[in-house]
């Protein structure tokens, strides 16, 4: 029978979306780990998520973000270029971890 692998790649998003020729891909699951708070960082952009989209992502494919931002308003401007750079079907799950004082 046919034998299915699992590969994983970790990378620099950024760099693999703006390299001069494609590097890898395309992939069925993208782990976008953006952990910062000012919308505008590390290359995101409506071109950032645009080339992401078309570059890196197999058609179907999906992209998860984990971000870490102080207010909705930043949320809003990454769900705004999402949608802007041709991203469908975006979903918005909170997770606020937990907290632990001693």
């Amino acid at each position: 029978g046919m034998v299915e692998r699992f590969q994983t790649l970790h990378g620099d998003a950024v760099g693999a979306v703006y390299a001069t020729e494609q590097l890898c891909g395309p992939f069925d699951v993208i782990v976008e780990d953006f952990a910062y708070d000012r919308h505008g960082f590390a290359g995101t952009s409506v071109d950032f998520w645009s080339k992401l989209r078309e570059r890196l992502c197999a058609p179907g494919g999906v992209v998860v973000i984990n971000t870490l931002y102080r207010s909705h308003g930043e949320m809003d401007a990454l769900l705004n270029d999402l949608h802007e750079a041709g991203w469908r079907d975006i979903r918005q799950r909170v997770d606020r971890g937990l907290q632990a004082h001693g």
